[in-house]
């Protein structure tokens, strides 16, 4: 009679095999199903932090917009751009007056809010589809929304800016509309131009 060895048979390591690559199998899957989760979420939270980005960028340019009386950079606009000058600006020291203008540019299939600040390049802060219409429009003191503010004719900054987006083909009415109104400051802080030179 012959004695069994105290070792494992092939059959036995095949098993142990089979369900070590089984559970690889599984763990590797469970690990891939993770990372692509993962990276679903990160593009979603990228994505929303700049939609916030440019709603905080856009409202802090514009709260902080500077009272020029006579001055090449006191505020003007139109129904696609506005310039002028703002203590909340991208680049420069916190707190110093500095050129700036939005726009709404057309490119390619896109419709763009450009932020400029010379002599830097513009910076992109938000896009919509190419089917989208958008438009600026100034509040004055009469309460009345206008198509554009001219420094000829409207001699303050007006009470607010308000950018409204049509995009055709949103919701159940066909068309979706979204509005943003920026009310302005009227900062305490006079410039150092009206300082010297006095206001009109």
């Amino acid at each position: 009679m012959c004695k069994r060895s105290g070792g494992f048979t092939l059959v036995e390591v095949l098993v142990v095999l089979t369900m070590i690559s089984m559970l690889s199998a599984l763990l590797f899957q469970g690990f891939g199903y993770m990372l692509a989760t993962y990276d679903r979420l990160q593009a979603r939270q990228s994505a929303e932090f700049q939609k916030s980005l440019a709603a905080g960028w856009w409202r802090e340019s514009l709260e902080a917009a500077v009272p020029y009386y006579d001055n090449p950079l006191r505020f003007s606009g139109d129904e696609q751009s506005m310039a002028g000058a703002s203590y909340a600006s991208l680049w420069g020291p916190p707190g110093v007056p500095a050129e700036m203008r939005w726009s709404l540019e057309r490119s390619g299939q896109e419709l763009l809010l450009v932020y400029e600040q010379p002599p830097e390049l513009p910076v992109t802060v938000r896009r919509w589809d190419r089917r989208a219409d958008a438009s600026f429009a100034y509040l004055s003191e009469q309460g009345e929304w206008q198509a554009d503010w001219r420094p000829e004719r409207d001699r303050q900054l007006p009470e607010a800016v308000r950018l409204t987006v049509d995009h055709p083909g949103g919701g159940d009415s066909g068309a979706t509309r979204l509005t943003a109104t920026i009310p302005i400051r009227k900062s305490q802080f006079v410039p150092t131009t009206d300082i010297l030179y006095g206001r009109e």
